[in-house]
Formats: structure tokens, sequence, C-alpha cells
């Protein structure tokens, strides 16, 4: 094994290189910007150079210190652990994709055809360092993270397969970065009842998720819009813990976009006089405002999820699962539905929209293709104020007709505040071996080879006491054990994990003295 990484998750933070200035603390930090430069029909332009770029934070020009340039096409055909060091130079230059099935606004069957697409996705688009993350949304728990983004497909595949059915998701990993068999009988990894179908999810299991969205009225339509642009909010935000851009791929069928821009474009005409005329008459309370001219509050909402989505360095693509559309469906009959509402969530995030095709492949084809050549840009970058937004904008120089895509901004470093933060935080951490000294580890692994069957590999994980006891509060400290193995490859081949509690009361001279 390469690499054999031991981190403790409950002190886990980043050390911004500390100055003082005018009696106050300045944090100074590299900050990474990768950026993608593409023509008008979304080919990549290649063979720029640093004297191409110019950036600007707060609008003052920064000096590019750190220049690098990933062309991902050029490595399609290399070995993969010639493929994969580019990538490991740093996060930012890594590819971020996050798969999220729209459980609440498709159909069974359309969810069937996004999973197979996504699995071909995964297996035989992608290149091995690049990342995969996997979501659901459904009215029920709204936003679900089910894998984080990892280079471990067998994960992603049980994810994909599964979409996060209790009855058949078994993750096994605490910072769901991999997937190991290890503990697990291969008997509970099958679902209950047998049927002879394997471990992933029918279509009559995913029809009984999404049956609930087909019950509601308008309001609560426009309520479930309203949580769902929420959520989706609330998972920009928690992604800038992510490091470098993140394409989030939406697979839905879209939402009644009323919710959101209201039915003006859509009434008859006698609609539109039952209207008129109770406005005629001071019948105001006839008259569904929202309905006409949109939610308020929905709208708000919209713009508050393009904000974070942007702000985290996300970009929010659509493909449209239903296939080829017309005004009647086999089906459902004559049927209002459109996709415009996949348009009103992208459009503003840099993404694309993909629709009226039932070949998805081609589709996450086109997507990857205009990702191949990234260009990242590092600058110190210095501030005083935990949580303050930068706002960053980058210059393109002497390439006509070229178009430049990058983060609109940063976040100063902030503590992590939430679980689903801290676990973002150490799957970056892991995954990219960020060196860490907020608590001082040692690590000694030792193979100990047999002559049938796979090496036994004890691992020695010692931690100072004293840096451990910084953050005791009151009688007791806890520590949580990741003990993650990678191959030369930079996959994760196996982990170990260990919770471990101390009663300050009768231990902490010891733990000073001597650590764990």
């Amino acid at each position: 094994m390469r690499n054999l990484v031991a981190t403790v998750l409950a002190l886990i933070l980043a050390s911004p290189l500390p100055a003082q200035k005018a009696g106050e603390t300045i944090q100074v930090t590299l900050v990474e910007v990768p950026v993608t430069v593409t023509t008008s029909n979304g080919e990549p332009v290649r063979g720029l150079t640093k004297a191409n770029f110019e950036i600007y934070d707060q609008g003052q020009k920064r000096e590019i210190t750190h220049f690098d340039v990933v062309d991902f096409a050029s490595r399609a055909g290399q070995p993969s652990s010639v493929a994969l060091l580019a990538p490991m130079r740093g996060g930012a230059a890594r590819r971020n994709f996050m798969l999220l099935f729209d459980m609440a606004n498709s159909d069974g069957s359309s969810l069937i055809r996004a999973r197979t697409a996504a699995l071909n996705f995964v297996e035989q688009q992608l290149q091995p360092g690049d990342r995969v993350a996997v979501g659901t949304m459904t009215f029920q728990r709204g936003f679900q993270l089910l894998a984080t983004f990892s280079t471990d497909r067998k994960l992603v595949r049980h994810a994909i397969e599964t979409l996060g059915m209790p009855r058949f998701f078994r993750a096994g990993d605490p910072l769901m970065i991999t997937m190991s068999d290890v503990g697990l009988n291969p008997a509970d990894m099958q679902p209950k009842g047998g049927g002879g179908r394997g471990a992933a999810a029918s279509e009559e299991d995913l029809r009984d998720i999404v049956r609930d969205a087909q019950r509601a009225n308008d309001e609560q339509q426009r309520q479930l819009v309203i949580r769902q642009v929420n959520d989706f909010a609330n998972m920009g935000r928690l992604l800038d813990r992510v490091a470098g851009r993140k394409q989030i791929i939406l697979l839905s069928e879209g939402f009644d976009p009323k919710a959101l821009q209201g039915k003006r474009n859509a009434l008859s005409s006698q609609e539109e006089a039952t209207e008129r005329n109770a406005l005629e008459y001071g019948e105001i309370w006839k008259v569904d405002t929202d309905a006409k001219y949109g939610s308020t509050e929905a709208k708000s909402e919209l713009q508050r999820m393009i904000d974070a989505l942007r702000r985290s360095d996300v970009v929010l693509h659509a493909m449209d699962i239903k296939g080829l559309r017309g005004t009647i469906d086999a089906r459902e009959g004559i049927s209002s539905k459109s996709n415009e509402s996949l348009y009103l969530l992208t459009r503003d995030t840099g993404g694309q929209v993909f629709r009226n095709t039932n070949n998805l492949g081609d589709d996450f084809a086109r997507m990857l293709k205009s990702q191949e050549v990234t260009y990242v840009l590092g600058f110190r970058g210095s501030g005083s104020q935990p949580g303050k937004f930068h706002n960053l904008k980058v210059k393109l120089l002497k390439a006509p007709g070229g178009r430049v895509s990058s983060r609109v901004g940063y976040y100063e470093a902030t503590p992590t505040t939430s679980d689903v933060e801290r676990l973002l935080t150490a799957g970056e951490i892991i995954i990219n071996s960020i060196p860490i000294d907020a608590v001082k580890i040692g690590a000694m692994p030792a193979a100990l080879p047999r002559a049938d069957g796979p090496a036994e590999v004890p691992v020695i994980v010692e931690v100072e006491g004293k840096s451990l006891l910084e953050a005791a509060k009151g009688t007791s400290v806890g520590a949580e054990f990741f003990v993650y193995a990678f191959d030369n490859q930079e996959l994760i081949r196996d982990f170990a994990y260990q919770r471990v509690g101390f009663d300050l009361s009768k231990l902490r001279e010891k733990l000073a003295g001597r650590g764990v």
C-alpha cells in the first residue's frame, strides 16, 4: 500500500498562516481558482499560459503565484497510475461530479433510464482520478447525500443502483468515501423478501417513492418546490468545503414552472376573462396572484439558491430524463408539464440543460467535453473575518472568442459547524492528503505476509496527549480514528474506524504525559 492516513475527525481544522498587522490577526491562505475556457460551441481552448489571465479579489488585482494546466483528454489513453498524477497535485485540479437524482419530480421508468446512463457514465466515460458523489432529492427527506466525492467506483455504483433506499443501501464507511465488504455479510446486501431482483431498486420501488408528488395540489406543489429550491441552496453552501469546481448533474423531468414564474403565458381566454371580471368588481381574493405571476417567496429562494451555488463554485447542469417530449404522452394523455423549470434552475449557474433526446450517454459526453482542460490559478489571499465572502473576477487576455468560466468568489476559512460539513472536510483532507497539525499524530503500518491470502497490515497510531486535551470540554474528550489504505493508483482498498472516549477525571494526567 502506497499510503496510509490516520486522522482525528473531531479536531480537523485547516491551519492558515498567521501574520500580524495593526494589532489584528490576518490569515494568509493560498486561494486556488480552477478555470475553464471554451469556444462558443463548447470546445475547450488549449495552449493558454499565465499571461492570458488576470485575477481580481474584491476589485484588487492579485499576482498569480501558482499556475497549472490539466488536460484530461491527453491523459485518457495513459495508464491509470499516470493519469492520476495531475489531479493529486491539488484538490482544485480534480474533476468533481455529483449525480443528483430528482425522485420528487420524475417517473419511475425515467429514473431507471437515468440510473443506467449514470452507471455507464461512471464506469465508461470518467477517468480513474475523477471524483463522483451521489445524492437524491425526495419530498419526504429533501436532499440526501449517499456518497461523498470519491474515486471508489464500487461505492458510487452501489449508491446509484439503490438510490439510498434503506432496504438496499449499505455504505459501511462513516465518511462515505469508500465501501468495504469487510464485516458485511453478502446476504445482507440483498433486498429482503427475495424476488431475484438483486440489490438494485426496481421500477416498482421507485414508483412508490414518487407517488406522493402526484397527489399534491397547486398550493402543496408550490411549497414543495420552494422547499426543494431551498435544499439546493443549503447543498451549495455545504459544498464550499469541497475543493475545486463541482459539476452537479441533476437527473430530472423538471417540475411545473408556474410556482417560480407563474402561468401568465398559459392562461386560456376564458381564465383571463374570469380574472378580469373579478378585478373589475373588486373581488381580488378570487385571483391567485401566486399562480398568475409566480410566488414571491419561491423567486427569492431561487435567487438565494443561485447565489449559494455560484459562491461555492458549483455549476448545476440538468438532464431531462423524460426523453423526447410531445404534447401527448402515451401514458399520461394530454400533458402540460414542461422542462422549463430546469432552465430556471441552471441558467444563472453556468450550467447546461440537455433535453429532447433519448440518448443520455451523448448528453454526458457533451458535458464532459467542455471540462477537458482546466487552468488552475493560485494567489495569496488574506483576511481577518472568518466566513466573509470575497468577490472574484477572472479576465481573459489575448484569447479572441474564448469564454471563461470560474468561481465568482470564495469564503474566508471558518470552523466546521455541522456534521455534514465535518464529513466533507474530513473526506477532503484524506482524499487530497492535506497536511494537518492541529493534532499531532504518528502512524506506523507493518505488513505481515501470509502464504495463503492477502497480507495483514497492523497499524499503530499514536496521538500526542497535549494537543488532544486542547479540545476537551468538561470532564470528557472523544476522538474518532479513520485509517484508509490506498493502492498505487490512489484508490482506497480498505479502511478501519474506531471511536474512543476518555474520562478526564481519571485519565487527564496520563493523557498529558503519555498520549494515546
